[in-house]
């Protein structure tokens, strides 16, 4: 497992690999979804970031309801691709 910051770095750096055309755009999202998780699950920033106990589903949908509005692409991808990097195996 890791930290909310090792997966952070370890994201960044996961889109600069991809070298997509506005990296951005995701970035932002991840701030964004970083106050929300903040606020939702702080668990998260002491010590290993524990994805396992939230399901992917659920965390997309306490994101919604935190911003008060549907989730864009860009927020779901990043929210997808932190199960990945967070070296779990996504619920669905």
């Amino acid at each position: 497992m890791k930290t909310w910051s090792q997966i952070k770095l370890t994201y960044k750096q996961f889109l600069e690999e991809r070298n997509l055309k506005q990296p951005n755009r995701r970035l932002s999202a991840l701030h964004k979804i970083e106050e929300c998780l903040r606020a939702s699950y702080p668990s998260f920033f002491k010590g290993h970031a524990l994805f396992t106990q939230v399901n992917k589903s659920e965390m997309k949908e306490r994101y919604e309801h935190w911003k008060g509005r549907n989730i864009n692409g860009a927020e779901s991808q990043v929210i997808n691709d932190f199960y990945k990097l967070a070296d779990v195996s996504p619920a669905k």
